[in-house]
């Protein structure tokens, strides 16, 4: 009777064991499983992002190059006012600026707190 109840213990043991392993296999495959769905996600992620990103730089080249289109139009535009201007005009111009820039002229004081 002791020896079957050794034996009882063993077998139950034994499939103790087996149940473990089997479970830890389980375990194992599934951590796998989730390690590659992880993996094709992240893919996925940074493809979307490399989308997002590649969608906002043509975005921002397209208003940059829309801005400088306008300030070329406006140098042109500039630039054609100042070649129908006569000569007269133009010299009272440069004159108007030049005196703004020219030592003692208009206001050129140090800006001096004391």
């Amino acid at each position: 009777m002791e020896k079957d109840i050794l034996t009882a213990i063993v077998d139950v043991e034994k499939e103790i064991r087996e149940r473990l392993a089997a479970e830890r296999k389980k375990a194992e495959e599934r951590l796998a499983q989730l390690g590659r769905e992880r993996e094709e996600e992240i893919g996925r992620e940074e493809e979307r992002l490399e989308a997002e990103l590649r969608n906002a730089l043509a975005v921002a080249n397209a208003d940059a190059e829309r801005k400088a289109a306008a300030l070329v139009e406006d140098a042109a535009a500039r630039a054609e006012r100042l070649t129908r201007l006569d000569e007269k005009t133009l010299q009272e111009v440069i004159t108007r600026h030049l005196m703004g820039i020219l030592p003692g002229r208009g206001d050129d004081r140090q800006n001096v707190q004391g």
